[in-house]
């Protein structure tokens, strides 16, 4: 796909979206930033794609989980690499639900922005 890729980061935390804002930036992607899940929805309604969503899960109000519900059903999004990163441990059954759609999930614990990096540019790189 030819032009600026473009990210969209869902997180509540504003030093989680600055940080991964600026690996986006060191590959050239442009990035939209949500604070919360009801941005998030708007960032997903007005835009045509996104290269990659990070998606944080546990926000208050609109959740990650219901931004990702959101994201299954918009058939525009079906392609789009979605990397799940939380601080908090998920259940079997939460990770079953995220099995066969999110592509990646990073914890915030164990955060390693070398890992990361690389992630993003793979995903960014076959998008």
């Amino acid at each position: 796909m030819a032009g600026a890729r473009k990210v969209l980061i869902v997180d509540d935390d504003e030093h989680v979206g600055a940080v991964i804002s600026k690996i986006a930036a060191r590959h050239n992607a442009s990035v939209e930033i949500a604070n919360d899940g009801k941005e998030a929805l708007i960032a997903l309604r007005n835009s045509e794609r996104f290269d990659a969503i990070i998606l944080d899960l546990h926000m208050p109000g609109i959740t990650g989980w219901d931004v990702f519900a959101s994201i299954e059903k918009d058939p525009r999004m079906a392609l789009v690499p979605i990397i799940i990163i939380s601080g908090f441990p998920l259940s079997t059954e939460e990770m079953e639900k995220l099995a066969g759609r999110a592509t990646a999930f990073v914890d915030k614990e164990t955060f390693d922005i070398l890992e990361f990096e690389s992630l993003l540019d793979q995903l960014l790189e076959n998008a």
